[in-house]
C-alpha cells in the first residue's frame, strides 16, 4: 500500500504535473501547499478510505475508562464514562468515579487529575458495572483503542459484549490513512483542533466522538489545512476589477479561484461578488457604476474593497508551513 509520503514524492517529481503547475505560474512554496492539499482532500475518495468501513452508524455509545495502570490482570478501573449519541447528537451520558482496592499512585493522579479523595465515596466496580453495561445496551460501541485496551480490560473484570459492534477510532483512522504522524487520541485531537482535556474518560469520550464523526464523514484534512485553504468565496461568481497593491489583476484572479471562487469577466445579475481594486481613471468607472446599480437592484451582490481583500489574502498566503512526519503544522 503506497504511503502518503510516497504519493507526494511521486507527484513532485512528475514532469507533466510540474509543467501544469508552471503554466499556472505557481511558486515552489505554492506548489508544495497545493499538492499537500490535493492529496489530503482526495483521500476521502480512495478505495482504502471506503472499502472496509462501510455503514458506519450515526447512533452509538462512545466509551472510555481510566485505570490505575495498563495491566488488566492486576490494575483497576477508577473512572467509567459513556456518552450515547442519536443521529450524531449527544442525548445521554454516564460518568462515575470507581473506588479501587489498591492505592492510587502519584503518576496516575497527575496524569488523570483524579485524586484519592475523589475516590473515597465512589462505588466499587462491581457495584456500578451492571448499570454501566445497561447504559451501553446493544448500541454499537465507539472508542479509541478499545479493541486492545478498554474492552479487554472490562472483560477481565467480568463484563460481556456479545452482540455489540465495536468501532475503534484508532483502527478507523489507520484504515482511512489519515495523514497524521500517529493515531493516538491526543495527536488526533490536535489534528482536528479539538479543545478537550485528555486522560479524563468523560472528556476523552467527547473527543473520540468528534474524531469518529470526522472519520465517518470522510473529513480527513487537518484543521490547519482547512483553515489555510478555506473557501473564502464559496463557489460564488466573482468579478475582479482594477489593480491591487503588490499583486497583479491576474494574480488576484488566481487567488480567487484558489479560495473557492469562479471568476467571470462581466457584471450581471448572476454575479455574487465585485472586488473593487484601484481604478486607473478619475471618478467612478463604468464597471463600478454597473456593480453599484446591481447592488441597489438585486441586493445580493457584495462589493469588496480591493485593499481589504488583498491584505486578507496576503495574510493567509504568508502563513509559514512545514512538514513534521505526516502532520502538516503551521
Amino acid at each position: 500500500m503506497i504511503s502518503y509520503e510516497e504519493v507526494y514524492a511521486k507527484l513532485v517529481k512528475d514532469s507533466q504535473i510540474n509543467s501544469y503547475l508552471d503554466e499556472a505560474d505557481m511558486t515552489t512554496k505554492a506548489k508544495k501547499e497545493f499538492l499537500m492539499y490535493i492529496i489530503i482532500q482526495t483521500l476521502k475518495y480512495g478505495k482504502n478510505a471506503q472499502g472496509s468501513v462501510a455503514n458506519l452508524p450515526h447512533d452509538y455509545v462512545v466509551i472510555d475508562i481510566e485505570s490505575t495502570g495498563l495491566a488488566r490482570d492486576k490494575d483497576e478501573v477508577i473512572q467509567l464514562s459513556a456518552i450515547k449519541y442519536y443521529n450524531d447528537k449527544q442525548v445521554e451520558q454516564f460518568d462515575t468515579f470507581v473506588k479501587p482496592v489498591q492505592p492510587l499512585t502519584g503518576f496516575i493522579s497527575n496524569l488523570t487529575g483524579i485524586t484519592a479523595q475523589m475516590l473515597e465515596d465512589a462505588p466499587t466496580f462491581h457495584e456500578i458495572a451492571s448499570s454501566y453495561r445497561s447504559f451501553i445496551g446493544n448500541y454499537p460501541i465507539v472508542g479509541h483503542n478499545i479493541v486492545r485496551f478498554d474492552i479487554p480490560f472490562l472483560k477481565a473484570n467480568g463484563m460481556t459484549f456479545g452482540d455489540n459492534r465495536l468501532i475503534d477510532t484508532f483502527l478507523l483512522a489507520k484504515t482511512k490513512r489519515v495523514p497524521a504522524s500517529k493515531y493516538s487520541l491526543p495527536t488526533l485531537k490536535n489534528y482536528f483542533d479539538i479543545h478537550n482535556r485528555s486522560h479524563n474518560s468523560l472528556n476523552d469520550c467527547k473527543t473520540t466522538a468528534i474524531v469518529y464523526q470526522h472519520l465517518a464523514a470522510d473529513e480527513l484534512a487537518s484543521v490547519l489545512v482547512k483553515n489555510h485553504h478555506q473557501s473564502i468565496f464559496d463557489h460564488q461568481k466573482v468579478v475582479v476589477y482594477g489593480t491591487f497593491e503588490g499583486i497583479s489583476n491576474s494574480q488576484m484572479k488566481q487567488l480567487v479561484v484558489k479560495y473557492g471562487g469562479r471568476v467571470t469577466q462581466e457584471i450581471s445579475k448572476d454575479v455574487d461578488i465585485f472586488i473593487d481594486g484601484e481604478k486607473l481613471e478619475n471618478g467612478p468607472s463604468l464597471e463600478e457604476k454597473t456593480a453599484h446599480d446591481f447592488f441597489e437592484k438585486c441586493g445580493h451582490l457584495q462589493i469588496m474593497n480591493g485593499g481589504e481583500i488583498t491584505q486578507r489574502l496576503k495574510k493567509i498566503e504568508s502563513a509559514k508551513w512545514q512538514c513534521s512526519g505526516n502532520d502538516i503544522v503551521e
